[in-house]
């Protein structure tokens, strides 16, 4: 659990983008092999399998031997072996090891507090790189200050959204105050990072987590839940008229200045004649 820990911070946090030196070291692989291996030498000790095996981890492997065995059929047989070896399998063994580690409320809270505060410290930095005007790309789009998974616009905006909907359980529903507050700190960063993104497929994420957040939560706190309701309709006049521009740009072709709308109007299409 704790090599999970680890990997999950250097997976967030990224040293080696600030001290270079790191970049040759692959901590992070290093801190997921270390959790791999107690893992494999602690089950395997105990008479067990070398890692739970439950319908989960069994649904993540059948989709990557259907990832696999379609390879010869895709589009780019070289990429999309690439994309198996050096992500998927990966994701395998991680997600194999958050099966077997995380196996008590206590530690389902330290998985989630350390990917709130990741997610808070990454949306803090984007906050101050905008005001700054660093890290801006296609007129003032605000890009990550981390590379990895929050590098680009888009990615950034979409993985704060879905580490937002934690987030703001914890504001509504935490019984320490000082917790409610940490949080709520957080999800303003990162609601604030997000539409500084301009990004449009985080909008509509944003929308579409602040929906299922409200249904689970209007029944037990109606009356915070309707707060933070009507603080974010409050603070959306107060987004620039070219945030505006660019989410008309949803329905509206005319809007898309950059052509990334037709873009991926045509992979998706594209998409699924492969996929048939």
């Amino acid at each position: 659990f704790v090599g999970l820990l680890t990997f999950t911070a250097l997976l967030f946090f990224r040293p080696q983008d600030h001290v270079p030196a790191l970049e040759s070291l692959h901590l992070a692989e290093l801190a997921a092999i270390a959790g791999l291996a107690a893992m494999a030498l602690r089950r395997l000790g105990t008479g067990q399998t070398i890692a739970k095996i439950n319908p989960e981890v069994v649904g993540v492997i059948l989709l990557g031997a259907v990832v696999l065995a379609t390879i010869p059929f895709s589009f780019w047989p070289g990429g999309s072996l690439a994309v198996f070896t050096g992500i998927y399998v990966k994701i395998i063994l991680i997600f194999a090891l958050m099966m077997s580690t995380i196996t008590t409320p206590r530690r389902l809270r330290q998985m989630t507090w350390l990917m709130i505060v990741a997610s808070g410290y990454i949306a803090g930095r984007g906050v101050l790189d905008y005001l700054s005007g660093v890290n801006l790309v296609e007129g003032h789009r605000l890009a990550g200050a981390v590379g990895g998974i929050f590098k680009n616009p888009n990615d950034l905006a979409l993985n704060l959204v879905t580490f937002l909907a934690p987030t703001l359980f914890v504001v509504i529903q935490a019984k320490r105050p000082s917790k409610r507050l940490v949080a709520a700190l957080f999800a303003a960063l990162m609601v604030t990072a997000t539409l500084l993104t301009k990004s449009r497929s985080g909008f509509l994420g944003l929308i579409a987590m602040s929906a299922v957040v409200v249904y689970y939560n209007a029944r037990m706190k109606p009356g915070l839940v309707f707060a933070v309701m009507l603080v974010g309709l409050l603070a959306l006049p107060a987004m620039p008229a070219s945030f505006w521009s660019r989410m008309d740009s949803i329905v509206n072709p005319q809007e898309d200045a950059t052509g990334s709308r037709a873009a991926r109007i045509r992979l998706f299409n594209q998409a699924v004649g492969v996929f048939a």
